[in-house]
């Protein structure tokens, strides 16, 4: 993360006001009663798991949460391929020839298949791959500058190397990065994000595959199985023959992904532990990777500490010496500014409430003051005190309240 990243007290305080209508919300308390008349138009609260009251408009309720109906353009079309393909089901078995969407139950369909296979073959056996050549233009001068600037006569099938010399490049000129597998992951996530159908109830598509497959072995079932989706009535029912489909997702860009759809779903995640041992040497993988992590930083500290040893064996006759020798040795691992003890110990009476008892009169305000102001320095110490953003080593008065101020003793 940048170093430019800062949290202040108004972020803070405004992530708290969101928490704080969240709590009342799931207490009982309406949105459009927490945020008054404009709470459509105003973009505050969190975000329920199942994605409901994300639009307050009246009858909204529910838009874009999951586990509704798949909102429909226009009015479904189920399409009869008619093309005769078959599936035998085994030795002795029924032999299966409905190509037809538009009636429950399990569909043969090679289609599926072959596309795919058209897409991702660049081989001179694949029609596509050849006329994809024939149209690009940097194939074309490739095949030029090695010819003599002849270009392929008619009817030339070009050679799998000439194929592999179409560039892959992005549909505007080349300004994008080029396609990639990141690209297919990506693409897999996101969608993941917008919707999950249910499946089962509904037969199941049969994808044969064709002898010249790469996936097809002589003798083997040589077949594709794909559920169909639930099919659910225009209210949202599960029936037979019904039209509809239910998401089981938000289809907001929400990272439902990480954080999931479901109250439920979320228990799961909250209380998974990493079990994977995959070097097989008794320790998980998780605890190995943090205990090496913390060697790195006792590493680190023993290393800081190292550069101190020079200092002497008189180091009991200097307690603020050793002071400071163990401030650093914390901050190695906790990575926070060094303080002085008196500053610790005044944040520490002011966690616990100590700071009436001590009877210094300053009261519950003027003890919380004095923590997180200006705790005042003996002046016999304030020369072990230089912080390391340079502090001066002698202050007095409003200079040293300015300097407290800005070398705040809380600050990561």
């Amino acid at each position: 993360m940048s170093g430019d990243f800062t949290v202040d007290l108004g972020d803070l305080n405004f992530i708290l006001a969101q928490i704080r209508i969240s709590e009342r919300n799931a207490a009982g308390e309406s949105l459009a009663d927490i945020l008054g008349p404009q709470a459509q138009l105003i973009p505050y609260g969190l975000r329920t798991v199942d994605g409901s009251y994300n639009n307050l408009l009246p009858g909204n309720a529910v838009l874009g949460a999951a586990d509704q109906l798949l909102p429909r353009l226009t009015t479904p079309v189920f399409r009869n391929l008619n093309d005769g393909a078959t599936f035998g089901t085994g030795p002795g078995g029924p032999v299966l020839t409905n190509t037809d969407y538009g009636t429950p139950g399990s569909v043969v369909d090679a289609d599926p298949r072959l596309i795919s296979n058209l897409i991702a073959d660049m081989t001179n056996t694949n029609p596509a791959a050849i006329a994809a050549w024939y149209v690009n233009a940097h194939a074309q001068a490739a095949y030029a500058d090695a010819h003599g600037g002849d270009a392929p006569p008619d009817g030339y099938i070009p050679t799998n190397e000439e194929l592999a010399s179409i560039p892959n490049l992005s549909p505007d000129i080349g300004l994008s990065p080029s396609f990639n597998a990141w690209m297919t992951f990506f693409g897999q996530f996101f969608d993941h994000g917008l919707d999950l159908i249910t499946k089962g109830g509904n037969g199941t598509v049969l994808i044969p595959l064709q002898p010249d497959d790469p996936l097809y072995v002589p003798g083997g079932p040589n077949f594709m199985p794909l559920t169909r989706s639930t099919q659910y009535d225009a209210n949202g029912n599960p029936v037979v023959g019904g039209t509809e489909t239910v998401n089981t997702t938000t289809p907001f860009i929400d990272q439902n992904q990480t954080y999931t759809s479901h109250a439920s779903h979320q228990v799961f995640l909250r209380e998974y532990k990493f079990s994977v041992d995959s070097d097989g040497d008794g320790v998980k993988d998780l605890a190995c990777d943090l205990d090496r992590a913390a060697a790195g930083r006792r590493d680190r500290r023993d290393g800081e500490l190292g550069r101190d040893q020079g200092a002497g064996a008189d180091d009991a006759r200097h307690p603020a010496r050793r002071l400071r020798r163990a401030q650093r040795a914390a901050a190695a691992d906790r990575r926070v500014r060094p303080v002085h003890p008196r500053r610790e110990r005044l944040c520490a009476d002011h966690a616990e409430g100590r700071h009436a008892a001590r009877g210094d009169g300053r009261g519950r305000r003027g003890a919380r003051q004095r923590v997180l102001h200006r705790p005042r320095v003996p002046q016999r110490h304030r020369a072990s005190c230089r912080t390391r953003a340079g502090r001066p080593r002698s202050q007095s008065g409003d200079a040293r309240g300015a300097a407290d101020r800005r070398y705040g003793h809380a600050r990561l």
